[in-house]
């Protein structure tokens, strides 16, 4: 009679025990609660941009916010809006994950504006070597014949004549082109490296 006793008092303790064990062995499974996968956003002013959250682990409660709301803010669903022009952070957190996500706000240029396009922002070059710049000029989505003067920051390290850039001493340069065609003027910064 005791031993019955004991074992209907000890099999509810047995069993409670292993279902403690086991949502523990639960929770350690979960390696990730949500997933973002959105890792960089440009967006215009004046625009919003919904953010894409996939939920992971159920019951997961998704927190948005902006690090400076005076660039963009972010509310209780994800969506992103504009205040101002600049870069900042939306952080994203669920559960034990945080994703930040770096927003751009950048200003819509019109369809008919001049620009100064450039394959890219740093150009190399070694010393005595030169290299025809890859400069064109477009209004709207045309390319126009535009003319082209420059400011270099250090004329002792490159020059530049009719397109041509030459490195002159090893260091760096920033360059300022001004691109004219008819009346109107556009600017655009860019840097020579000479090795």
């Amino acid at each position: 009679m005791k031993k019955q006793l004991l074992s209907l008092f000890l099999l509810p303790l047995l069993f409670s025990c292993s279902s403690s064990n086991y949502q523990e062995d639960k929770r350690k499974e979960v390696e990730k609660y949500i997933d973002v996968s959105t890792e960089k956003i440009s967006i215009h002013l004046e625009e919003t941009y919904q953010l894409e959250v996939t939920v992971i682990e159920e019951y997961t409660i998704v927190f948005y916010s902006s690090e400076d709301e005076s660039i963009v803010t972010v509310n209780e669903t994800g969506l992103i809006s504009t205040v101002d022009l600049g870069t900042t952070n939306v952080i994203v957190r669920g559960g034990r994950d945080t994703f930040i996500i770096p927003v751009e706000v950048c200003r819509v240029e019109p369809v008919d504006s001049l620009q100064i396009v450039l394959p890219r922002e740093n150009f190399y070059i070694d010393v005595d070597d030169e290299f025809i710049l890859p400069i064109s000029t477009k209004l709207g989505n045309e390319l126009v014949e535009a003319t082209y003067a420059y400011e270099i920051e250090d004329e002792t390290c490159i020059s530049i004549d009719k397109n041509i850039v030459k490195g002159l001493k090893s260091g760096s340069s920033k360059v300022v082109a001004t691109a004219k065609y008819n009346n109107e003027e556009v600017r655009k910064g860019f840097v020579v490296t000479v090795y």
